[in-house]
């Protein structure tokens, strides 16, 4: 049975940004959105700009086992 979940990637490579898997779209979105605000407020700054703006969500359909 497969089980889908949701991650974050750069959208330029496809390279997954973070090894956590979202139960739902919204909650990745709120990750970024956060990552953004502390980015902004200088407490992330392993984080560049340039990595944030192209941050995205797709889909990781997984095995259930």
């Amino acid at each position: 049975m497969r089980r889908t979940g949701y991650k974050v990637v750069d959208q330029r490579t496809g390279d997954r940004v973070t090894s956590v898997t979202y139960f739902t779209e919204q909650g990745a979105w709120d990750d970024i959105t956060s990552w953004q605000n502390r980015h902004d407020q200088g407490k992330r700054p392993d984080i560049t700009r340039d990595m944030l703006v192209n941050m995205t969500v797709v889909p990781e359909e997984r095995d259930r086992g």
